[in-house]
């Protein structure tokens, strides 16, 4: 299941909300998750990159080397989404997906 959302929220909040979102706070929640910032998590050795155009970061398994996230762009997802249903010429009529969509993007 899930725990908890995280992101860059000041973003979100100025774009969504009235309100702007407070790291401190933990009051604030979506479908009943707690929104969390992305600079909660960790420790202050971790080390963490973020990149301003990502939407989506698909976590590794670390099968080569350390587990890691990557970071893919909406551009990105939404090119892969084209080139797939390019690909497979297919209608809402012939084709059932029954992965996360998430999962087939990357």
């Amino acid at each position: 299941g899930v725990d908890a959302l995280v992101g860059d929220w000041q973003a979100w909040f100025a774009s969504h909300s009235k309100q702007s979102f407070n790291q401190q706070d933990h009051s604030f929640s979506i479908a009943n998750l707690p929104l969390l910032h992305r600079n909660q998590l960790g420790d202050e050795d971790t080390q963490v990159a973020y990149l301003p155009e990502t939407g989506k970061i698909t976590f590794t398994s670390g099968s080569t080397g350390q587990p890691k996230g990557v970071c893919l762009s909406n551009d990105h997802l939404c090119l892969v989404a084209k080139s797939l249903a390019d690909a497979v010429n297919g209608t809402a009529h012939s084709h059932l997906v029954l992965l996360p969509l998430s999962t087939l993007l990357e």
